[in-house]
């Protein structure tokens, strides 16, 4: 494709979409980055030549392609696919983004300032049965809750709310301490799997003779509870920078990424998780997706925990294939400019 010097024109922009299989018309094009959905151009006037023509950033027919893929792909909104595009590295708005982490951010507070006044035994509430069992059945657009009904069922729904106030609050054990065989622990664990959707949870003689999913995430429910313990994620999030959203959503996106590719064969990674954070990359939505940031960007500000996070995704890196060609990456980097530059650094 044909770009000028400085970035690319207006009639090779729909000429890319066109090739790809996308019929764009050129005030579609002006619609979409007046929205803040593609780059801004500038204009450019030529000497003899009457009026300007836009020149785009390089990269914007890649972006054109991508939004229409995301559009064919989900038709519901504007705002979901600036967040998708956002998602895969590419330029865009900060309302798209931003907006939905503020309003995840709002979302997870509430359900953990809920959570904490429902089960904080320093304030018992008379009706505290009633409102457990109202939250059970209720209609809510609290999707938190809806998903782990969905999840626990109604008949473990009040033990894995407890299970989510121990994290959230900072009182989250584990169950290292105890026997592999001690009844309450595998009990923890089998509700471990169902609030997480890992997999349907294992019955309890097997959990006790084959290794199980919660044992690989044990270690991080326990730096995560001792993290988080009354925290304010909408605070943590006001207190990053743009430049610290959107590191940590390539930290992030790159280990679900590496994680959804892994074979499952025992290797180095084996220990770290992979296993779950696969399963997790398989599952996610966006709103799922924003609240995997906002927890990763509120685990960031502890130092040891980004020592072990360069650790990992050092690991991760090294796992990318060396035989792919060149004409291979650089379709990957129209496609996921993201993680691209972390597997393909320039």
């Amino acid at each position: 494709m044909t770009k000028d010097r400085s970035g690319e024109l207006t009639k090779h922009i729909l000429a890319a979409a066109k090739d790809r299989g996308f019929d764009v018309s050129e005030n579609q094009l002006k619609r979409w980055h007046r929205d803040g959905l593609l780059p801004q151009p500038r204009q450019s006037w030529t000497s003899g030549v009457e009026g300007s023509e836009a020149i785009y950033p390089v990269g914007t027919s890649d972006q054109l392609c991508a939004l229409c893929a995301v559009q064919v792909e989900n038709r519901s909104s504007a705002a979901n696919w600036g967040w998708k595009l956002w998602w895969l590295g590419f330029p865009v708005h900060r309302k798209f983004w931003l907006r939905r982490l503020l309003a995840q951010a709002a979302i997870v507070d509430e359900t953990s300032m809920e959570l904490t006044r429902l089960l904080d035994s320093d304030q018992p509430n008379d009706n505290y049965q009633d409102i457990i069992t109202n939250l059970r059945t209720r209609r809510t657009p609290n999707m938190p809750f809806l998903q782990l009904r969905r999840r626990t069922g109604i008949r473990h729904f009040e033990s894995a709310i407890g299970l989510i106030r121990d994290i959230l609050m900072g009182d989250f054990l584990g169950w290292s301490y105890a026997s592999k065989d001690d009844p309450d622990s595998l009990r923890y664990q089998k509700m471990i799997q169902r609030v997480l959707g890992l997999r349907r949870a294992n019955n309890i003689r097997n959990m006790m003779t084959k290794p199980s999913m919660p044992d690989a995430v044990e270690p991080a429910l326990r730096f995560l509870s001792k993290q988080l313990g009354e925290t304010k994620i909408a605070n943590v999030l006001t207190a990053c920078s743009v430049k610290n959203i959107t590191q940590t959503r390539t930290q992030l996106r790159v280990l679900l990424f590496m994680a959804s590719g892994s074979n499952g064969q025992p290797n180095e990674l084996t220990d770290l998780g992979i296993d779950v954070l696969k399963v997790m990359a398989s599952r996610t939505t966006p709103a799922d997706q924003a609240t995997l940031l906002l927890y990763m960007l509120a685990l960031n500000r502890n130092p040891e925990f980004r020592k072990e996070l360069a650790k990992l995704l050092l690991a991760l890196r090294r796992f990318v294939p060396e035989e792919i060609s060149q004409s291979q990456i650089e379709d990957f980097r129209r496609k996921d400019p993201d993680i691209c530059s972390f597997a393909f650094p320039d």
